[in-house]
């Protein structure tokens, strides 16, 4: 299963990803602004470039504004990747039955892996559910598959 996720990525990460996913027609802007106010940019079309003797695709251009760009930019990407184990998902909801309360309980998390969740809880894990849609990453209902 491949879900959409956000990453925070440095410059040189960024170059790295839009090389290795063939991005094209794309910006991307800091997250940060230069002391003058405004935002990195940069720009992907591998149409404005020369491809040069390798025929690979290297069409970024980078616009700071006369400005020197270090490893403190950073920028947020949208991307998609195959959902794992130890994926870490955004925000995920987890329902379990409590054996202290007798009851079923819901709670929202971030920044954590399936793996993380069954590893931590003493409790009965009964679905774990990517929050923006109607996902099911884990249950331990009859019919419906475990990761």
């Amino acid at each position: 299963m491949r879900i959409k996720t956000t990453k925070k990525m440095r410059l040189d990460e960024l170059i790295k990803y839009v090389w290795e996913n063939d991005v094209e027609d794309t910006d991307f802007f800091s997250n940060e602004k230069l002391p003058s106010g405004q935002k990195v940019k940069l720009h992907v079309n591998p149409r404005d470039f020369d491809y040069g003797e390798s025929g690979k695709k290297a069409g970024v251009s980078l616009k700071s504004h006369g400005f020197v760009v270090d490893d403190s930019y950073t920028f947020t990407v949208k991307v998609e990747e195959e959902l794992t184990m130890d994926t870490k998902l955004d925000e995920v909801t987890e329902i379990y039955y409590d054996r202290m309360c007798n009851n079923i309980q819901t709670l929202v998390v971030q920044g954590i892996s399936i793996r993380e969740i069954l590893d931590e809880n003493n409790i009965d894990i009964k679905t774990i559910a990517i929050c923006r849609g109607e996902v099911i990453l884990y249950s331990d209902r009859p019919g419906i598959n475990r990761p």
